[in-house]
């Protein structure tokens, strides 16, 4: 338990460092694009999907959210939180 809870730590630090640093310190043109706090729409209202498009899902202390692979990897990085706790969706 208390390795995982390390990682999770070490982890947590390495994203914070490197992904600060690929979005506000990295020159141009290896800066990456992002989306902070992301907007979502409820499921039956989407309509910018289609029914084979891939989605990456979360779930966590019972909410769960969905980003659409093609959004992911055009971005490549979503800032966003769950319960005030953040995380990050690489691609």
């Amino acid at each position: 338990m208390h390795r995982d809870k390390a990682l999770v730590e070490n982890t947590r630090d390495w994203i914070q460092d490197n992904v600060r640093f690929a979005v506000d310190g990295a020159p141009p043109p290896w800066r990456i694009d992002l989306i902070a706090n992301p907007q979502y729409v409820p499921a039956a209202d989407v309509n910018f999907m289609r029914e084979d498009d891939y989605i990456i899902g979360i779930t966590h202390r019972g909410m769960t959210k969905a980003y659409p692979l093609w959004i992911v990897d055009y971005y490549h990085t979503i800032h966003d939180t769950i319960d005030d706790e953040p995380f990050v969706v690489f691609s």
